[in-house]
């Protein structure tokens, strides 16, 4: 069941979770230093993600169809791998043009506030304007869309944690509301669940991570809230081999629970290298199949897009949201030191 959930999980950030080859981007999670042999292999995995591409500049999602929002997962990745200086052609350029063509963004940030914050994650990151893309305006969507009974953005902790990360990216102002929701939804662990249940066993490692790295974006890295959550992290790590979506007999490590955990390491300046974290960098890398794709799990170790595009970011270094737009306030920085997609230690 937990495996399913995970699954299911994993779909949701796919579902709802850049440059040209001659700009000039600044990004403010990560600080490149000398390079080594470990790590996982960024060229490898962008070539095999960028065979993934299809003529309209879209990747395909679940329906078989281009997607907005694989699509964003890959620009988050493509730029992350190009500011380590990956060649990723003109692939962030064929996905933009896809963004801005017909009306595709235009829905997908209309189909709810997780989207639309989604969405503003992605442009900030290949520097565009996160209030103007094919005639809607996705930022301002994600300001208005607090419940003002629930006091989430969007219709649970996830969509939350991704509206954090769209506003802090932008430097938009967060209501003490927005924070108070997020002190009275935590589970007994100190995590959070997706969809806000807070009954004993019900966090899960990436809902609680993406709401670590919101916090960080939103300048809370000193929270209690982020130090608890941290916490709640370390008891889903399986040994060596990374991290699971829920801790608990039989649970199984996946590169995409792996990928948000040391993205949520990152963001609090912390090193996931290290052995405190189960050194999370190798384990990461061992997700990378020889094609340079990433798998899922053990138990599915067929190349995944969704795990690949997710991985990237994690493995070259950085944590959520990467921002290059020129005109857009910077999120708080948090240097780490990078070898060859990975931390030293």
């Amino acid at each position: 069941m937990k495996q399913l959930l995970a699954i299911l999980m994993s779909a949701a950030l796919a579902m709802v979770l850049v440059l040209s080859g001659g700009s000039t981007a600044v990004a403010f999670q990560a600080t490149p230093a000398a390079s080594g042999e470990s790590g996982a292999d960024l060229q490898a995995a962008m070539d095999w993600l960028i065979g993934q591409q299809d003529a309209s500049g879209a990747w395909i999602g679940f329906s078989g169809e281009p997607e907005v929002s694989i699509t964003v997962d890959a620009l988050i990745a493509l730029v992350a791998a190009q500011l380590r200086g990956v060649d990723v052609g003109t692939s962030i350029d064929d996905a933009v043009g896809y963004l801005e063509s017909d009306d595709g963004a235009l829905v997908y940030a209309q189909s709810g506030i997780g989207p639309a914050a989604k969405l503003v994650n992605g442009i900030v990151a290949y520097g565009g304007n996160p209030s103007d893309i094919s005639g809607i305006n996705p930022l301002i969507l994600v300001e208005m869309g607090q419940d003002t009974e629930s006091g989430f953005y969007g219709s649970g902790v996830f969509d939350h944690a991704l509206s954090l990360l769209a506003l802090g990216a932008t430097g938009t102002e967060i209501p003490e509301e927005a924070i108070t929701t997020l002190e009275n939804t935590r589970t007994p662990e100190g995590g959070w669940s997706f969809d806000g249940e807070t009954a004993e066993g019900a966090a899960d490692s990436n809902t609680t991570a993406l709401v670590i790295m919101g916090l960080v974006a939103a300048g809370l890295g000193d929270s209690p809230l982020v130090g608890d959550a941290l916490a709640y992290l370390q008891t889903t790590l399986v040994g060596d081999t990374g991290a699971t979506f829920q801790s608990g007999d039989g649970a199984v490590a996946d590169a995409n629970s792996t990928a948000l955990v040391i993205q949520a390491v990152i963001a609090v300046g912390d090193d996931p290298g290290s052995n405190g974290w189960g050194d999370l960098e190798s384990a990461l890398a061992s997700f990378q199949n020889e094609s340079g794709a990433f798998f899922y799990n053990e138990t599915d170790t067929s190349d995944n897009l969704f795990a690949t595009a997710q991985a990237i970011p994690a493995a070259a270094g950085f944590a959520l949201p990467i921002v290059t737009a020129p005109n857009v306030e910077q999120p708080p920085a948090t240097p780490v030191g990078f070898r060859s997609g990975a931390w030293a230690a």
